[in-house]
């Protein structure tokens, strides 16, 4: 890389720094301190907050094996 080449990427450095800066401080989605999780929904489903989303059972009951053992009897072509 020559000096030129090297001041071109340093400019285009700076800018895109530059603008990405004034895109995160002015694309901010605040609203004067309003709270948008504060909303309430009448007929929305309630969301489980405990973040627990597995079934309430513990009993494991796994799918027979495909192609190991299973029954006797042969599939047809």
């Amino acid at each position: 890389m020559n000096d030129f080449d090297r001041r071109r990427f340093a400019f285009a450095a700076l800018i895109t720094v530059s603008v990405l800066a004034l895109l995160w401080v002015f694309g901010g989605d605040s609203k004067g301190g309003e709270d948008s999780s504060a909303t309430t929904c009448v007929g929305c489903p309630v969301e489980d907050l405990s973040g627990n989303s597995a079934p309430s059972t513990t009993e494991y009951e796994p799918f027979p094996p495909l192609f190991v053992g299973g029954d006797n009897d042969p599939t047809p072509a």
